[in-house]
């Protein structure tokens, strides 16, 4: 009986195994798709979607809360990178609002750092830093260094946009603090980046190149052509600043061969301004005029506001520059009309801030009281557990004394019955010796009857002791006298 149950208990393991072995690697599975998708999000966005949407349909299915975070996320990000930058915004609010239901602090804080860079790209500055700050605010908790470091450089970058360049650097240096001390070589890279950018604004052209150079050395150690390209792009322009245009162009056309092999709409647009403002300095106005048309026409395409604003305020330079004061007219109009449109955007960006704050502070609170309403039930359930798996011991426990109580009733009633049997049988024993008593009995009397009879016949037939005295005594005398 012993060895069955442990058996059965063998058996039990030996059946869930396979289950635990099928969920685990369905989560690998999960892990190595968002690896992929996260590796490939810049230079191939397509692939990176592909994989991102498989590791998102996978995780859903087993309820594998971190891989849904990270497919979502990695989905967002490599819309943005397809210039879709508005089908980022779904997959990176449902990241956010799954990490919150999960209640990790570190997914949450990186729910929030890629839904400012997509609000940065769509020119939402005002959600963009409020976002960013949230996951600062995540990332303090749980005192993740590079968390923090990306959040502050977020939250510069939207600063750098706005043309803060003071506030800029005091958080892109706060950032490079905590880089230079972790092992991140492309997020160290970035901070470099970044540094010379903000330097290159404020006309520190030797510090800007300095740490530009060290950006450039980590992105070519490590391969990466697109990081390299975006050197390259900021290089140019800061040579083109000071005035250095062939070293400006050498290094613009580097920038977009790279593009053109990635086939990166967003940056072409970007660099194709960039050559045309070169030319526009060096005076060369027909290839000026070229260039820029085609960096407009490529920002139209995917509907880069901030790229159409640059281009249409160059192109007005341009046509100012070479009396066409009709073109430069039209040009600056829409310029002008275009930065009203972005200034009103980012008024009501912040109006929007706002109500996404009380949002989120209401779904915040609603988590908070699901939560612990969720907190209640399970331990109601775990309680009603608790009661159930008394009741099955005690109720066990009742079976197996009833069971040995039912065994103890049988012995005690088989040992009665044997004790009752031999009582009987002791009691005829009895009966029989009494009997057996009572015929010796019996038959002793009858002996002694017959003794006393015997003797009364002898008594009666003999004479008695004085008779015999008497004559053996007058016998004598007679004797003596003969």
């Amino acid at each position: 009986m012993k060895n069955t149950g442990i058996k059965n208990i063998i058996y039990f393991f030996i059946l869930l195994f396979p289950l635990f072995a099928i969920s685990q690697t369905d989560t690998n599975s999960v892990n190595k798709l968002n690896y992929r998708a996260m590796k490939l999000k810049r230079s191939n966005p397509d692939s990176s979607l592909y994989y991102s949407t498989k590791a998102l349909v996978l995780a859903e299915q087993i309820d594998f809360k971190p891989g849904i975070i990270l497919a979502n996320i990695n989905a967002g990000m490599a819309q943005c990178y397809r210039n879709e930058f508005s089908n980022s915004l779904p997959y990176l609010n449902k990241a956010l609002s799954v990490a919150k239901v999960y209640g990790d602090k570190y997914y949450i804080g990186e729910s929030y750092f890629y839904l400012s860079q997509a609000h940065r790209f769509l020119a939402n500055y005002g959600l963009s830093i409020s976002s960013a700050f949230s996951a600062l605010n995540m990332y303090e908790q749980i005192r993740h260094r590079n968390g923090i470091a990306n959040s502050y450089n977020g939250i510069a970058n939207v600063y750098y946009d706005q043309q803060n360049h003071s506030k800029a650097l005091q958080f892109f240096l706060r950032a490079i603090s905590l880089m230079d001390s972790t092992e991140s070589d492309a997020n160290l890279s970035t901070g470099y980046l970044n540094l010379g950018l903000v330097y290159s604004e404020l006309h520190n052209y030797d510090s800007a190149m300095y740490f530009y150079t060290r950006s450039l050395a980590i992105r070519e150690r490590r391969g990466n052509k697109a990081a390299i390209a975006d050197v390259y792009t900021n290089m140019g322009v800061s040579f083109s600043i000071m005035g250095k245009y062939p070293q400006a162009l050498d290094y613009l056309f580097k920038a977009l061969k790279i593009y053109e092999e990635k086939n990166n709409e967003y940056y072409l647009g970007i660099v194709y301004t960039n050559i045309g403002d070169v030319y526009l300095q060096m005076k060369n106005y027909k290839e000026a005029e070229t260039w820029l048309l085609k960096g407009l026409s490529m920002s139209e395409k995917i509907e880069d506001r901030e790229g159409i604003k640059t281009s249409y305020a160059t192109l007005s330079n341009l046509y100012s520059t070479t009396k066409q004061f009709e073109k430069a007219f039209n040009y600056n109009r829409k310029f002008v009309e275009i930065k009203d449109s972005l200034l009103n955007q980012r008024n009501q960006n912040q109006i929007n801030e706002i109500q996404t704050r009380y949002e989120t502070d209401k779904r915040d609170k609603e988590i908070v009281i699901l939560n612990k309403d969720k907190l209640l039930r399970e331990t109601l359930i775990a309680k009603q557990r608790t009661i159930t798996i008394a009741s099955i011991i005690g109720v066990a426990f009742l079976l197996v004394f009833l069971f040995f109580f039912a065994v103890s009733y049988r012995r005690k009633q088989k040992d009665n019955r044997i004790i009752t049997k031999q009582k009987e049988e002791v009691e005829k024993q009895n009966s029989i010796i009494a009997m057996q008593k009572r015929e010796v009995e019996e038959k002793q009397k009858e002996v002694m009857d017959s003794i006393n009879y015997a003797q009364r016949i002898q008594r009666i037939l003999l004479p008695s002791e004085k008779y015999i005295d008497k004559h053996l005594s007058r016998l004598s005398k007679k004797n003596d006298k003969e």
